[in-house]
């Protein structure tokens, strides 16, 4: 399956409104789960892909932290 991260408040700093999503493989079940951080906190596993970055495909694939750090 899949785990999709979504940062509601993506310029905020930790304990914010964000959203996890289990995906099944077949793509036929999603679960919701509300929650206040991040799933990781020491930079981004080689397993994560950045889709989008405020609402945009992020400028390099390599550096996807949000404030271009």
């Amino acid at each position: 399956g899949y785990h999709v991260f979504v940062d509601l408040m993506p310029q905020a700093n930790w304990g914010h409104p964000v959203l996890h999503l289990f995906i099944d493989v077949d793509l036929n079940k999603v679960a919701t789960i509300e929650d206040q951080f991040t799933p990781w906190f020491n930079g981004l596993p080689d397993s994560v892909i950045v889709l989008l970055r405020y609402g945009r495909p992020p400028q390099d694939e390599n550096n996807p932290d949000p404030f271009g750090k």
